[in-house]
This record gives C-alpha cells, sequence and structure tokens, in this order.
C-alpha cells in the first residue's frame, strides 16, 4: 500500500516541478521584457547618431498616429512603431499632430520628431 503512495507522489512532484520552472521562466522573460520596452518608451533615443538618415514623410488627412508610426519605422526614422504611439500618447502633444510634408531624420529623439509633426517649435527655435 506504501509503494502505490510513492508512486503517484513522485509524478505529482514533477509536475508540480514543471509548474513551477514554466511560472518562474515566465515572469522573468515577461519582466524582462516590460523593462525593455518600458525603458525605450522613456529614454527618448534617437535611432542613430548624427547626421543620421534624411527622410521626407506626408501625412494624410484622417492618417492616424498608428499610421504614420508604421511609415516611419519603415523608412528607418524610428525603431519600433508601438513604442513611439505610446510616447505619443504621453507627450503633451497627444492627438496633435498635423497633415503636410515634413523632413525628419533618425538622429531625432521621438520628442524632437513629434515636436516636427505637430509643427510645435523647439526650445532652440523659440
Amino acid at each position: 500500500m506504501k509503494t502505490e503512495k510513492t508512486t503517484w507522489t513522485v509524478p505529482a512532484v514533477i509536475l508540480k516541478s514543471i509548474a513551477v520552472v514554466a511560472v518562474v521562466l515566465f515572469l522573468v522573460i515577461g519582466g524582462r521584457t516590460a523593462y525593455q520596452f518600458t525603458y525605450q518608451v522613456f529614454a527618448n533615443q534617437a535611432l542613430s547618431d548624427p547626421p543620421g538618415k534624411e527622410v521626407a514623410i506626408t501625412v494624410q488627412e484622417g492618417e492616424s498616429v498608428a499610421e504614420v508610426a508604421e511609415v516611419l519605422e519603415q523608412m528607418g526614422v524610428i525603431r519600433d512603431a508601438l513604442v513611439f504611439r505610446v510616447q505619443e500618447r504621453f507627450s503633451e502633444y497627444r492627438g496633435v499632430i498635423r497633415t503636410g510634408t515634413y523632413h525628419l531624420n533618425s538622429a531625432q529623439t521621438p520628442d524632437e520628431i513629434i515636436q516636427v509633426l505637430t509643427g510645435t517649435p523647439s526650445v532652440e527655435e523659440e
């Protein structure tokens, strides 16, 4: 009788151990991913060093921030469209991107790019 009980507890211990390892891995990987995403959002770093890559982008009437961010990522001005969307949402220029043609550079920070897209002069220009 005692042998049967031991036989059933060994698989249970193995399954519980696997579950604990899976949860720990999930927490470590999830935490690391969350940290990296948050760092990218708040670090406000340019994609490249000066002189960077110069591009022209045209924002059409009715184009969303998500669509603009995708174009900027495809053109190599920003690193990640989702990060840019979150940065725009947290900025003081939320929802103010204007239509027009803009000249941007991959050496500009996301804040500078958002300022250009909103037509807001930077501190140096004022």
